[in-house]
């Protein structure tokens, strides 16, 4: 488990010793970059934005599948796979976890997020399987 990091905790910069032209020689102390929070912050936001817009992209061909009666996170993996969609990581081949993930996050939009300040709510009855009766 990693201690968390405190300004007033972190190293000094590193220093290179010994002559810059050679590389490889002299003693180097390395330079451990450590993020702010801010940045930190930013960065998850990119990164849920594009998660976003991926399964955004995905949930008309999960709706597809999902009405053929294929309804499981595996068999939904499999026909995701038989499609040759490639996961988010560019793998061709989908896995059950996520495939969970994807429907979960499908959930959350679907209970779109505050636009105007307030959450707007839509109604739904769900199954135990990620299974969504509209």
């Amino acid at each position: 488990m990693e201690r968390p990091l405190y300004r007033d905790t972190l190293p000094l910069p590193s220093v290179r010793l010994g002559s810059p032209g050679l590389a490889g020689h002299g003693d180097v102390m390395s330079i451990k970059a450590v993020a702010t929070p801010q940045a930190r912050e930013a960065a998850r936001r990119v990164s849920a934005a594009k998660a976003d817009a991926r399964a955004a992209s995905l949930a008309p061909v999960i709706a597809e599948i999902r009405a053929s009666g294929i309804t499981t996170p595996y068999a939904i993996a499999a026909a995701l796979t038989a499609r040759g969609i490639p996961t988010a990581r560019g793998h061709r081949f989908w896995m059950a976890g996520p495939v969970r993930n994807l429907l979960d996050r499908l959930d959350r939009l679907a209970v779109s997020g505050p636009v105007d300040g307030n959450p707007k709510v839509r109604e739904r009855k769900t199954s135990a399987v990620h299974g969504v009766y509209e």
